[in-house]
Formats: structure tokens, C-alpha cells, sequence
């Protein structure tokens, strides 16, 4: 055999190895690209899934990182942004919770008006070293509006003029929203506050009983409310999401205590004794009295003392 032949053939070989090697990457490299988006799918749910489970627990330390890591998967994953923004919002991180709220809005801003109302409520917020500007916040609730006409800005914006001490325009806004949503529990509660300041209890009551009725509702008409998301099986989780979106809805959430136990009392406490009215104080006394100063002292912090001693505190 001549060593031209024999070097022909050993490039013949070479060349049928190489190309028998460049197939088997071509093949591993397909099917490596079919694997990876199903692959990368359940690399996501199950790290979104469990920044949630963390969430449910109270857990929003543990759960932040979770939510960046799904993020870093999904960039764009609204739900992910959304509670990532909650949770650093209730860990007093709320410039980074606004810049996510932002990234939010401008993800879907025709769609979705969550963003808009939860970033007006850390404006709005009654929180120490919250970032409060009311003008900002009601120029955000209004925003929301334009978005979704039924999302909870209308409450907002009542309760941002009430901060502000514009009482005819919150109780107005209060009025149309307590019309149009007859399940709500910060429209009553509010507006008995208002009267109360106004006109006393007598005035008060017909509203803090609306309120209480809503807040401990009987259970065949709770059985029938539908929720969305993580407050389906959790009745207790539906009444913390609703306290979320309104400013003062530690307020009014307070009153059901425990798994609704504080607001049973309330009722029964009334209930048992309707002359306790006519002696003193009833329970919407000590209610409304704390409320009054978590006000005055927002207040004091949002407007000034100039706005607080200009005539518009109810």
C-alpha cells in the first residue's frame, strides 16, 4: 500500500469521525433544547411555589429571595413582582417595594391597576418612616381609576381627603362607595367615625353596626363569598388582604381579634346589655377614640401643623 493511499485513508477516517462526532452533539444539543423550557418551567413554579408558601406562613423573609430567584426565570412574571412588592413593602423596605411596584405598572399598564393603588398606599401609608406624600398618592389611586373603576382607589382616595381633614369630600366618596359596594367594611366604619366626631354616638352607631355586621357576617353568607388565589380556603386571609387595601385597615380589622373572636365580643357584649347605650360608653367609644389620634398624629406627620389647626379636623 503506497503512503499516499495510507494518508488518504487515515483523512478519510478522521474525517468520519469528526463528523460522526459533530451528529452525536448536534443530537445532544437538540434534544437538550427541547428539554430545557419544560425543565425551566418547573425550575420556576416550584421556586414561585414555594416563595409563596413562605409568604402564606408570614414568612416574607424567606420568601423575598425565593420571588428574586423566580424572577431572574421570569423577569416578566406579574404575581411574582406583585407579592415580591408586598412583602419588601411590609418589611419597611419601601423604596425598593415602589421601584417594583413601578416596574410593575409599566409591565401591563392598561391591564392591572395593582400596582398603581398598593404604590399609593405606602404614600398614603400611616406606618413610621413610611414615604408619605398624599398628592402623590392620590394623583396613584387616581390612575388606578382610570385602569379599573371597581379597584379599592375609590376607597382611597376617601381616605386620602380624610388624612387631609377634607371631610365633605371624604364623606361623599365614602357615601357613593358604601352604595355601590354592599359588602364593603371601611365605608361604614368611616363614615361612623365621621359622625361620631360630628354628632356623637347616637349619630355613630347605625354605622358602626353596618361595619361589625359585615365584619362577623353569618356563616351561610360568608360560605358564599368567592375569592381569588391563596384567601380561598383561608377565611381569615380574606380579611387581612381586604385591611391591606385600605389605609386605616388595621383599624378596623382589630375589631375581629383573633379568627374573629374580638369582633364577636363586640357584638354579643351590645347585644346582651342595649342599655349599656343609654349608661356610657359602648364599644364603638374606645374604637373611635383610637382612631381619632392614629389620624391626628398622621396628620401631624403628613400636613403639618399649620393643616391641623386650620379648622378641617373633624
Amino acid at each position: 500500500m503506497s503512503r499516499r493511499f495510507r494518508r488518504a485513508a487515515r483523512a478519510l477516517a478522521l474525517g468520519l469521525v469528526l463528523a460522526v462526532g459533530v451528529a452525536c452533539r448536534d443530537r445532544t444539543t437538540t434534544a437538550a433544547h427541547t428539554e430545557t423550557p419544560a425543565a425551566a418551567a418547573r425550575a420556576f413554579w416550584a421556586t414561585y411555589q414555594e416563595a409563596t408558601a413562605r409568604r402564606m406562613a408570614s414568612d416574607c423573609a424567606g420568601a423575598v429571595p425565593l420571588y428574586r430567584q423566580a424572577l431572574d426565570q421570569r423577569p416578566d412574571h406579574e404575581d411574582a413582582l406583585y407579592y415580591l412588592g408586598n412583602c419588601l413593602a411590609e418589611q419597611g423596605a419601601s423604596a425598593e417595594a415602589l421601584g417594583i411596584y413601578d416596574r410593575l405598572a409599566r409591565l401591563n399598564p392598561a391591564g392591572s391597576s395593582r400596582a398603581q393603588v398598593q404604590a399609593a398606599l405606602l404614600h398614603a401609608s400611616l406606618l413610621p418612616g413610611a414615604p408619605v406624600d398624599l398628592e402623590h398618592a392620590e394623583r396613584l389611586f387616581r390612575q388606578a381609576l382610570e385602569v379599573d373603576p371597581d379597584s379599592a382607589a375609590r376607597l382611597g382616595l376617601a381616605e386620602v381627603r380624610l388624612l387631609r381633614g377634607e371631610v365633605d369630600d371624604a364623606r361623599r366618596l365614602l357615601n357613593e362607595m358604601l352604595a355601590d359596594s354592599p359588602m364593603s367594611v371601611p365605608a361604614p366604619f368611616l363614615l361612623g367615625y365621621l359622625a361620631y366626631r360630628a354628632d356623637g354616638r347616637e349619630a355613630a352607631r347605625p354605622h358602626f353596626a353596618a361595619a361589625l355586621a359585615r365584619l362577623c357576617p353569618p356563616p351561610e353568607t360568608a360560605s358564599r363569598w368567592s375569592e381569588e388565589g391563596d384567601v380561598k380556603s383561608a377565611p381569615e386571609r380574606r380579611w387581612q388582604a381586604l385591611a391591606r387595601q385600605s389605609v386605616f385597615g388595621a383599624s378596623w380589622l382589630a375589631i375581629r381579634g383573633d379568627a374573629g373572636a374580638g369582633c364577636r365580643a363586640v357584638v354579643g357584649q351590645d347585644a346582651r346589655d342595649p342599655a349599656r347605650h343609654s349608661r356610657g360608653r359602648t364599644a364603638l367609644d374606645p374604637v373611635y377614640e383610637d382612631l381619632h389620634r392614629v389620624i391626628e398624629a398622621a396628620r401631624a406627620r403628613t400636613v403639618g401643623a399649620s393643616a391641623a389647626g386650620s379648622g378641617r379636623v373633624p
